[in-house]
């Protein structure tokens, strides 16, 4: 038996106990959703911007709470065109 398979714009493997129960997945969505700002911080500290931006817009789609990009860890990411883009479709300051 190989590993789990996951998909592209949902990293928990698809043999998750949620994938087989959709009620469950559908309780906990919100709380899913909520990861994937924090899983873009992961990304701004290892210093990998292009992913950062790839899961603050999934995040952006999945409507965060925008506040979190307030938080100073996105600073690295302040001057990235795509991330003052993000700011002004949320209505942030930029």
């Amino acid at each position: 038996m190989g590993s789990p398979q996951t998909n592209a714009d949902f990293p928990f493997p698809a043999t998750s106990a949620a994938s087989h129960y959709p009620r469950a997945a559908l309780i906990r969505l919100p709380m899913l959703l909520q990861w994937t700002g924090s899983i873009a911080l992961i990304y701004v500290g290892l210093g990998d911007h292009d992913q950062a931006m790839s899961w603050l817009n999934k995040a952006y789609q999945a409507r965060f709470n925008p506040s979190v990009l307030m938080r100073p860890a996105f600073d690295p990411l302040r001057s990235d065109g795509g991330f003052q883009d993000l700011l002004r479709r949320i209505g942030l300051p930029r």
